[in-house]
């Protein structure tokens, strides 16, 4: 299935924009507008093999831009998505996204996101949450090379989610750029080569037990990042790192 080029103006309430359910599918090079309250492009919910969701301009969404469940192999890039808004809905869970990544089964192979922009949302910009399959779903998401600006939380990762964080930019968000809130037992998060700036809270908070590698990120000032025993020896006005978190050696450029 191929969904390409394509206008769609959303009516006040709406619930989906395009969906593409149990079938491989290509979403591409459309625009969408206005607030679909489960997602403005959905792919997947029936078991997919493969789907693709790239280039795509997504703006007024509600809760998520682009939401993905039971996919096997998962492409989302290359997508711009502005002005978005949370109003917690429908089963997305607590936190919401632009892009969402919901559960996927034990016959998922790939899932990366990559190369997509994210602008102005109080929900978080990037959501990795694996949770309904009880833990079933073992891939680890590779989120790479994408701009997140004015988010709430730039990039999150929960419950069952694996992911490595490569390459993103994440600025002015408005609490953390990176969040983890994993379940014990699941690996941690890696985030490696990243630049964080002008978080309100932290570059890299993690609320789970095991310890993130976030060595060797830019935190938005050449000393380091900050955090609440003493790194880069209060000389640093660069974001915050919080506990469990392994932040050294970090960028002095981004």
């Amino acid at each position: 299935v191929l969904v390409r080029g394509n206008t769609v103006t959303l009516p006040a309430v709406a619930y989906q924009g395009i969906w593409v359910g149990n079938a491989t599918g290509r979403v591409a090079a459309n625009t969408i507008t206005g607030p679909a309250r489960t997602g403005s492009i959905i792919v997947g919910q029936a078991h997919m093999r493969r789907a693709e969701v790239d280039s795509n301009t997504i703006t007024a969404w509600v809760n998520a831009g682009v939401v993905t469940q039971d996919v096997d192999s998962l492409w989302v890039r290359g997508n711009a998505l502005g002005s978005g808004r949370a109003d917690i809905c429908c089963g997305l869970g607590g936190q919401t996204g632009a892009i969402h990544l919901l559960p996927a089964s034990l016959t998922a192979v790939l899932a990366r996101v990559s190369g997509n922009t994210v602008t102005g949302t109080p929900a978080g910009g990037i959501v990795v949450e694996r949770n309904d399959f009880g833990g079933a779903d073992t891939v680890t998401a590779l989120v790479d090379s994408n701009a997140i600006k004015r988010a709430n939380f730039g990039i999150v990762v929960q419950y069952y989610g694996r992911a490595t964080l490569l390459y993103n930019g994440i600025d002015s968000s408005g609490t953390d750029a990176v969040r983890a809130s994993q379940y014990s037992g699941v690996p941690a998060l890696v985030a490696n080569q990243n630049n964080f700036s002008n978080s309100r809270q932290f570059g890299l908070r993690n609320l789970g037990v095991p310890i993130v590698d976030g060595t060797n990120n830019y935190w938005g000032d050449a000393a380091g990042p900050r955090c609440d025993t003493g790194c880069g020896g209060g000389l640093t006005t660069g974001d915050s790192a919080g506990t469990n978190v392994n932040y050294h050696p970090y960028l002095t450029a981004p």
